[in-house]
């Protein structure tokens, strides 16, 4: 019980402040939240006097994970929610109200519920960086370079194009990012992917003889097999 200073919800759980209660057992107390984000938010707290989770006994910890799903499954099927969020903050830095653990069953609706942005960051790693034997890195993992032209020194390895002649079309949208979160998880790793579909074409249809000479003309030049 380090640091822990009685608040509204001590006086809660010794009947000092009424409250709607959902459930009470020896350990557990959930009764509904006076500033509701949605119908039928939950808060779900230990009689245990403690500020934090991690202060929390393992008897007060083992009697939350008994009764949660319990509870969440009595939300969902008293609002008829098909979703919801298990909330728990931990420090006032983290947006703990009231330092007491506390944990809110938030049911989720298309205008209600609890509302969340996930900015991802990249903590100190650097967005670009070489490694010590010179592999360039990408958020700190290896660039992998593949090979999808022709051989070096054959035909076609090289093309010169006059760009003034092709024809660039992009698909509608435009760049396309997906990210996800879940890559690894537990270590803050995301994976991200850029999709840019364009296509393009020549001006010309084949390749032109001028009228007063023999050499055709293209807009484009491939290099010939080179030693």
């Amino acid at each position: 019980m380090s640091g822990y200073e009685p608040n509204i919800f001590t006086k809660i759980i010794a009947g000092e402040i009424p409250c709607h209660k959902v459930y009470e057992d020896e350990h557990v107390l959930a009764f509904l939240d006076v500033g509701p984000l949605s119908n039928g938010h939950t808060l779900v707290i230990p009689k245990e006097r403690q500020a934090t989770l991690a202060e929390l006994s393992d008897d007060a910890s083992a009697a939350i994970g008994r009764v949660l799903p319990r509870l969440c499954r009595a939300v969902m099927q008293a609002t008829g929610a098909e979703a919801y969020n298990v909330l728990q903050n931990n420090g006032s830095a983290a947006h703990q109200a009231v330092l007491h653990v506390h944990f809110h069953i938030i049911p989720k609706f298309a205008e209600s519920g609890l509302g969340m942005t996930w900015s991802a960051g990249t903590a100190t790693v650097p967005l670009f960086a070489w490694s010590a034997d010179g592999v360039p890195l990408l958020l700190g993992r290896p660039v992998v370079e593949t090979e999808h032209s022709a051989v070096l020194g054959t035909v076609g390895d090289i093309i010169l194009c006059d760009l003034g002649e092709i024809m660039l079309g992009e698909r509608t949208g435009g760049l396309r990012t997906d990210l996800s979160l879940h890559v690894r998880f537990a270590n803050h790793e995301n994976a991200f992917r850029f999709i840019w579909r364009t296509d393009a074409q020549p001006k010309w249809s084949s390749a032109t003889t001028p009228k007063n000479g023999s050499s055709t003309v293209s807009p484009y030049i491939a290099l010939a097999t080179r030693p």
